[in-house]
């Protein structure tokens, strides 16, 4: 089972262009498969914001579209940029930058998140507060955890409950979930309860009822659902619209789904027809209008046809990426000697 409590990163932003690598290096290309950006880095990351972090002679910088260095590469740990700041690791301590390599938040922080809706949360201390683009202080650190905003919302956890936060930390929903919950997306948030998976609105007040074994944010008016530990969707008023079969299904992006049918990955359209055969150990969403995907130790791009633009062949194990079904195990919540649908899933170390 995938998504562990989803990853601390947002979806990929679209791009025009994508890496890939040659000779041991890295370049860029478009969604035809035309070199834009020559093969030159020893490791180039997706473009978030309009730039890309790349690794070259043991160090960081950044790049723009056109391949031109804008943030020239030092030493230390960075990370990709979000709502125009990106993470940096000085020592043992994080900070922030701006997208003229400006440390605008010095690195005085146990750990730091990203920024979403002009704040990010970060650890003082045990706790969790969040600062914003100055590094200012502005929702004190009294959370034992904080997601990052969505819609002008963010869930925190406090006194074992779960509940959901303005952007001036005042609570809009308050602390009554001691189980799993997600982002609001189109509106609605999923909450784990009694009965299983089911969907609040922005008041806190159950809009889709919760019969669900697992449940997912929404992406393009679906959201991914279980039902008896097989996948399917339902719409933003909780009809299933395309039946549970699958063995996990991911979110809509351009209109398309990669779902795992088997111990395979392929793709499906908002109606549920398979339009891509799972033929794939790993794959992505699609961007731009490739996706990228994985069979064995060929990793690289197909079209929506499911036609490969361009593949690489790695000579070692490939890990495409680590959100996937196959590393991640699920942990049953048990409450009065009673096994709760749902759970936490946790990645496999």
């Amino acid at each position: 089972m995938p998504r562990s409590r989803r990853t601390m990163k947002p979806r990929k932003p679209k791009s025009a262009l994508f890496p890939f690598i040659s000779r041991k290096k890295m370049g860029y290309m478009d969604n035809k498969g035309r070199v834009v950006i020559k093969p030159q880095f020893d490791s180039a990351r997706w473009f978030y914001d309009g730039l890309a972090c790349i690794f070259f002679e043991n160090n960081h910088g950044y790049i723009d579209q056109t391949g031109k260095v804008v943030i020239k590469p030092r030493a230390g740990l960075f990370w990709d940029f979000h709502d125009g700041m990106a993470r940096m690791r000085k020592g043992n301590k994080m900070g922030f930058i701006d997208k003229k390599g400006r440390v605008v938040v010095k690195p005085r922080f146990r750990f730091v998140y990203f920024f979403s809706e002009g704040l990010a949360n970060v650890y003082i201390g045990k706790k969790m507060g969040y600062i914003n683009k100055e590094g200012k202080l502005v929702i004190k650190p009294k959370f034992k955890f904080a997601w990052i905003f969505s819609e002008g919302l963010a869930w925190v956890l406090i006194n074992k409950k779960r509940g959901y936060i303005n952007r001036k930390g005042n609570f809009e929903i308050k602390p009554q979930f001691e189980r799993r919950v997600g982002s609001f997306s189109h509106g609605l948030a999923h909450v784990l309860l009694d009965d299983g998976f089911g969907y609040i609105d922005k008041k806190g007040k159950i809009v889709i009822e919760p019969r669900f074994d697992e449940a997912w944010e929404f992406s393009e008016g679906l959201a991914s659902v279980a039902i008896d530990d097989k996948y399917g969707y339902i719409n933003t008023v909780g009809k299933i619209v395309i039946a549970p079969q699958y063995e996990f299904a991911y979110d809509f992006s351009e209109g398309l789904a990669r779902v795992v049918i088997g111990k395979r990955e392929g793709f499906i359209d908002r109606k549920g027809k398979l339009v891509i055969k799972p033929v794939f150990d790993e794959a992505d969403e699609f961007n731009n209008g490739i996706a990228s995907v994985s069979i064995g130790r060929k990793w690289g791009y197909i079209d929506r046809k499911g036609k490969w633009i361009w593949s690489y062949t790695y000579r070692g194990k490939l890990t495409l990426h680590k959100r996937t079904h196959k590393n991640c195990t699920k942990v049953r919540s048990v409450q009065s000697r009673k096994k709760i649908k749902g759970g936490q899933y946790e990645i496999k170390k």
